[in-house]
């Protein structure tokens, strides 16, 4: 198993980077999460056609499994070698209720993949930002300089940064 990055560890802080990775460290005994749609969070969903490429989420457990923590344990369905789940459209899904006896903190990473993760092929970083300021902000998104959501109502978005705004975490001015 891999062990859980710090953010304080310089090899991991380029993992903690990519905006498609989430990390997660829980309490043993965090309530579990009722059932629920990612239209919320991933409004792109509602759009797709019966035919799109499915969007996925991948749970990759860091911690090892114990018999007194009770996690899925996959040699009943073949021995599958990792946890993961795909998400069709507008799938109803939730997470269990941890009912282990550890007081052990549980790490696990989330992998993202969706349509609407798109990476430029033109990088504009390099204009110096007293320049990008005097920009319009519609002018600061289309150079990559500020996040772009597909949605008002989409919480990641494009060009983010630890699940935050780009534009909040520079603390980007606009001329307007």
């Amino acid at each position: 198993m891999i062990p859980c990055p710090s953010s304080k560890d310089s090899l991991a802080k380029p993992f903690l980077r990519q905006e498609n990775i989430s990390l997660k460290r829980s309490q043993a005994r965090e309530r579990g999460q009722g059932f629920h749609r990612d239209e919320a969070t991933h409004p792109l969903r509602q759009y797709q056609k019966l035919d799109a490429s499915t969007a996925s989420s991948s749970p990759l457990p860091t911690s090892l499994r114990t018999a007194g923590q009770r996690r899925t344990f996959w040699a009943a369905t073949g021995g599958l070698r990792s946890e993961s789940i795909s998400l069709f459209k507008r799938f109803v899904h939730a997470g269990g209720k941890y009912l282990g006896k550890t007081t052990d903190t549980q790490r696990a990473g989330l992998a993202y993949f969706n349509s609407c993760r798109l990476t430029p092929f033109k990088t504009f970083v390099t204009i110096p930002r007293e320049m990008v300021e005097a920009m319009t902000p519609h002018t600061q998104k289309m150079i990559g300089w500020m996040s772009v959501k597909p949605s008002l109502l989409n919480v990641t978005g494009l060009h983010t940064t630890e699940t935050r705004l780009l534009e909040d975490v520079l603390q980007l001015k606009s001329n307007q």
